[in-house]
């Protein structure tokens, strides 16, 4: 096989329409149209030589990888896009990698409007490590939320239920996470279903990075779920509960029209 000196081309692609999932409009599971504002492409040439029984041949083949930057024709958001091609023969092969990386499976964040700035940050990189399959870091990702959460609402232990030695179930405040885990259920930000579903994964009883064990894209997409939930029902829902309460006081009431 036999390379020759790779050949670049700038904005060859510019003012493409492609369809590529979009980051934030890929809650519709569907590709969007985007346009590629930019583009940088590299093709590299070269020799295949194949032998056969009764027959020896030399083939052209290139291989080609293209920077785009692109941006969703819908909501306009400005990503980063890899093209790789190869053509060996009558044969030919494509792929693309879309940064922030993102596949059908990826989440999309919530809109979270009143969410502390520390919180959000820490809710946004989780989410990236979700979608780019870094599971460990995407567990350590939601302790350190559901720990944002207790410190912002105050809650320093939870009751845990506990098995003495005799059989006897006794309940006892812990200032683990577990137990914190119980003191949001306990101040009725969360069910108690949910307090236990939170409670079984281990990745969120380990406060060293290097003791959690790498748990389930199936088990991290659950309590991604569930702590989305508690972001809303802490920092959400309270504001809109006071916008309909101001809008039902500054609305006069309309006297009801008896006439017939």
């Amino acid at each position: 096989m036999g390379f020759l000196d790779p050949k670049s081309y700038e904005d060859i692609s510019k003012g493409t329409t492609i369809k590529a999932l979009c980051p934030k409009c890929q809650t519709t599971k569907q590709k969007t149209n985007h346009e590629i504002l930019k583009s940088l492409e590299l093709r590299y040439s070269y020799w295949i030589e194949e032998y056969q029984i009764k027959k020896a041949g030399i083939y052209p083949a290139e291989h080609s990888k293209e920077y785009q930057i692109i941006k969703c024709l819908g909501c306009e958001t400005i990503t980063f896009r890899e093209f790789y091609r190869t053509l060996e023969g009558e044969q030919s092969t494509a792929r693309e990698v879309l940064y922030p990386k993102r596949t059908f499976k990826s989440l999309s964040a919530k809109s979270l409007p009143n969410l502390p700035d520390k919180i959000l940050g820490i809710y946004t990189e989780t989410l990236n490590s979700y979608n780019s399959e870094n599971h460990i870091l995407c567990a350590a990702g939601l302790r350190a939320i559901v720990e944002s959460i207790c410190t912002h609402q105050g809650i320093k232990d939870g009751p845990l239920e506990i098995e003495k030695p005799t059989g006897e179930k006794v309940s006892v405040k812990r200032t683990t996470l577990e137990g914190k885990i119980y003191g949001i259920c306990e101040k009725g930000i969360l069910t108690k279903s949910h307090a236990d579903i939170l409670h079984e994964y281990r990745f969120l009883g380990n406060s060293a990075l290097h003791e959690l064990e790498k748990p389930s894209e199936h088990e991290l997409k659950l309590a991604i779920e569930i702590i989305e939930h508690i972001l809303e029902s802490v920092f959400e829902m309270p504001v809109k509960g006071n916008v309909l309460k101001a809008r039902r006081v500054n609305t006069p009431e309309v006297e009801p029209n008896l006439a017939v």
